[in-house]
């Protein structure tokens, strides 16, 4: 007793009649462009998360995800990973010691979410398979910004406006810029 399944155009609102048919929207709908890489140039971004990762490679590093939010590409990604391996280390502790990473305890902890704008310095590469991909340069914080209260978020202790960044100094490159 096997019942026969529905197409998927027959389950989609407006397929009968409807006003929003998805189907005819989709044959007069011009494909969007590929999105390429962000061309060479300076960004103010903030930094929208950052975390402990791991290279397709298996080589560990610290990922911090940004968005442009000035400009003709406002809204697009960027991401800068700082590799951890006894050669790279000087240098990724020099870079996220910007973000106010200056300890292992630091690094364990998810970077806190829409706190840090920064300008960067963005150039394209090409790697060996003949990709280009973006790679930041250069960094530098303009600012720490206050954090949006939300609404829905889980109530912690007794005083729900508690300032996260005491759990999270920002260091001497955060202190008096808000």
């Amino acid at each position: 007793m096997n019942t026969p399944r529905k197409p998927l155009a027959d389950i989609l609102p407006g397929r009968n009649g409807g006003d929003d048919d998805i189907f005819n929207q989709f044959d007069a709908t011009e494909a969007a462009d590929d999105f390429g890489p962000l061309p060479k140039g300076v960004y103010v971004v903030l930094a929208t998360g950052g975390r402990l990762d791991q290279a397709r490679t298996g080589t560990r590093c610290y990922k911090v995800e940004f968005r442009v939010i000035e400009g003709e590409h406002a809204g697009r990604r960027l991401w800068w990973d700082k590799y951890l391996t006894p050669a790279a280390l000087p240098y990724t502790k020099r870079d996220l010691s910007k973000l106010g990473i200056t300890s292992r305890e630091k690094l364990e902890q998810p970077l806190p979410a829409n706190r840090l704008v920064c300008k960067v310095t963005v150039v394209v590469r090409t790697d060996d398979d003949g990709i280009e991909r973006n790679e930041i340069r250069n960094l530098e914080l303009l600012r720490v910004q206050d954090a949006a209260v939300d609404p829905f978020a889980p109530k912690t202790g007794n005083d729900p406006s508690r300032d996260s960044s005491a759990e999270f100094p920002f260091g001497a490159n955060g202190e008096g810029q808000t």
